[in-house]
């Protein structure tokens, strides 16, 4: 929350404690933090995330990979890279290759 205020990203704080108020109902400094964050609703700056569509994270950039767009999969671990990631060391396995087909069985990682 803290890194959120310093960063002046409001429009995405309230979006992203939205979900904690539901739980905690009784931080106060949050709830400071988002009536600020409502009075002054822009970002000073622009973060690529779109809270309305489903994504997966790339491993390799720490991106958005919204559905829909083009990614590659490896095949051991399931992950999804950008296309610019392909034929790569996978970061989360380090030991398949990104965009490669393989057959047997998959990791339940």
């Amino acid at each position: 929350m803290v890194v959120h205020f310093q960063m002046v990203v409001h429009r995405q704080m309230e979006y992203a404690f939205n979900t904690y108020f539901v739980v905690n109902e009784a931080d106060k400094q949050a709830r400071s933090v988002l009536s600020q964050g409502d009075r002054n609703p822009r970002d000073a700056h622009e973060v690529a995330y779109d809270h309305f569509t489903p994504f997966d994270i790339c491993p390799a950039s720490l991106t958005p990979i919204y559905q829909g767009s083009p990614n590659v999969v490896v095949s051991y671990s399931g992950a999804r890279y950008l296309p610019e990631y392909k034929n790569t060391i996978c970061v989360i396995d380090e030991i398949t290759q990104v965009g490669l087909g393989g057959s047997g069985l998959r990791s339940a990682i």
